[in-house]
């Protein structure tokens, strides 16, 4: 069983990448007043900003890469910018789109494990299961699952001996801040069973484009009824033009109740909107570069 810490009281300077940074105003409800005769009046309702920081494809980057002769990028410079973005708005989101664990050896020759490490300790509060976190086998992630204080998210995957999502796997998360509900539903790549090994994956399947939009739907109707209002999805799947890919065929599907994409899969940079949602994938990787 996974341990899920407070995420936001465990900040050091450690992590970083990019961001797709998005600012979104969520409901909420302000304190009743006294009405009159007596009686309370009815609480009013009014609207908080709430920050969204989208991270993709980081792919265990934790040391800095050089670009035009600066270093840029990797975990410290990461960390910076969460710690600098959360001061100015303490009801801010830390959110992974999958593909976190699996690239230099700092990361991969230890199966993932600083990658999450790292993660715990900048207090990422939820990461889609992008097909790379399969790359080490059903047995090490869930050992990378048992190590995170943070949920692995994933609506679309099905165990085939229970018909349930796997074990340490949830759909989806409602985050609390500061008294404004979130709710975060993770979709892993429809593909995921085509890209990576057969044996990785063994004994689960991933539904499809279509099956997985309703999947979605389904948990966007959950929370509805938890009275969460805020709902975002990170899904590990992305786009090969602004308007065209994999991604632009699911959100085809999604409901109206959802109010941002954050997107992944494929390392290409958009901000852009689909099917009027705002979808921001961009490459984690290269785009912070480090004072």
């Amino acid at each position: 069983m996974s341990r899920y810490l407070p995420s936001r009281a465990r900040r050091r300077a450690f992590v970083v990448s990019a961001t797709c940074a998005a600012l979104l105003a969520a409901p909420a409800v302000a304190s009743a007043a006294p009405g009159g005769k007596g009686k309370p009046s009815p609480p009013a309702q009014r609207t908080v900003d709430i920050q969204i920081l989208g991270l993709n494809e980081t792919h265990g980057q934790l040391d800095p890469l050089a670009r035009s002769g600066r270093p840029a990028g990797g975990a410290g410079a990461l960390a910076a910018y969460i710690e600098r973005e959360e001061a100015e708005n303490p009801r801010t989101l830390v959110l992974d789109s999958g593909d976190f664990m699996q690239g230099p050896a700092i990361s991969s020759y230890f199966t993932g494990q600083p990658t999450v490490d790292v993660y715990n300790e900048i207090g990422v509060d939820a990461a889609a299961v992008g097909n790379h976190e399969f790359d080490w086998g059903r047995d090490t992630l869930a050992q990378r699952i048992d190590q995170a204080e943070f949920p692995f998210l994933a609506v679309n995957i099905v165990d085939d001996e229970t018909g349930r999502a796997p074990e340490g796997i949830q759909p989806y998360v409602v985050e609390n801040l500061r008294g404004v509900k979130v709710g975060v539903i993770g979709v892993a790549n429809p593909e995921t069973k085509i890209v990576t090994l057969p044996e990785a994956t063994e004994g689960l399947s991933f539904l499809d484009t279509e099956q997985t939009a309703a999947a979605v739907n389904r948990a966007v109707a959950e929370l509805r009824k938890r009275k969460v209002e805020t709902i975002v999805v990170a899904a590990h799947q992305g786009l090969e033009s602004a308007t065209t890919g994999g991604l632009a065929d699911m959100v085809a599907g999604f409901s109206r109740e959802i109010d941002l994409v954050l997107a992944g899969h494929i390392p290409t940079e958009f901000d852009t909107t689909i099917n009027e949602w705002h979808t921001c994938p961009a490459d984690g990787r290269i785009n912070a570069t480090n004072p």
